[in-house]
């Protein structure tokens, strides 16, 4: 996740400045990292895309989903 949070530092979505493809896979694997019980360092840049991601409206019933 370091990588990643390092990677969003420079720009809004994986491939720059609007959402794409990309941001999906890793939108996926990001919501179940953050759904894990454990303690992690603060990662602000990938909060940040990963909450901008959760407020699409496509995104409503898939990323406001608890893992099981």
């Amino acid at each position: 996740m370091a990588t990643l949070d390092a990677h969003l530092a420079q720009r809004s979505f994986m491939l720059g400045e609007q959402f794409s493809m990309a941001d999906i896979p890793l939108g996926c694997e990001a919501h179940r990292w953050f759904g894990l019980p454990q303690s992690r360092e603060k990662r602000p840049h990938v909060e940040r895309w990963f909450a901008s991601l959760a407020a699409r409206p496509a995104s409503k019933g898939v990323l406001d989903m608890d893992l099981a």
